[in-house]
């Protein structure tokens, strides 16, 4: 089993041939000092499996900033469906668009969210900038 995509995005959503289709992929956070952000962000993720590890998993998301640890989304029974092609053919995939909706970030620097279901965990890390506002040009 593995993680065999993991993106945040603006948004996103599955088409019935299981394709994912991505709106805004990527994450650039640029701040004030001082001022919360929230962004909308939907986490983005496609699971492979062999047929063998078919089941029921728990699914655990979190955001470490460069202080502290959130807890953002916790189900410990996600179900990988088993395989609808012949046995062997195809690993199992399981496809997961998870809003988190607004994600508030308070700091500076680099950021991990950090997903885990059953025993594989992966990792996307994004950096958010503060940039200082520019003091008035003086004139003499």
């Amino acid at each position: 089993m593995r993680f065999a995509y993991i993106d945040l995005a603006d948004a996103a959503n599955t088409t019935a041939e299981g394709k994912v289709n991505i709106i805004g992929a990527g994450t650039r956070v640029i701040n004030t000092p001082g001022v919360p952000v929230s962004i909308p962000v939907t986490l983005v993720a496609t699971i492979e499996a062999d047929p063998s590890e078919a089941g029921d998993y728990a699914l655990d998301i979190h955001l470490q900033t460069p202080s502290e640890r959130k807890d953002l989304f916790s189900d410990k029974s996600v179900h990988l469906p088993p395989a609808t092609a012949p046995e062997g053919e195809l690993p199992l995939a399981l496809n997961i668009q998870l809003s988190l909706h607004p994600l508030t970030l308070t700091e500076a620097g680099l950021h991990r969210i950090r997903a885990r279901f059953g025993r594989v965990r992966a990792d996307y890390v994004f950096v958010v900038r503060v940039i200082e506002p520019e003091a008035p040009a003086t004139t003499s």
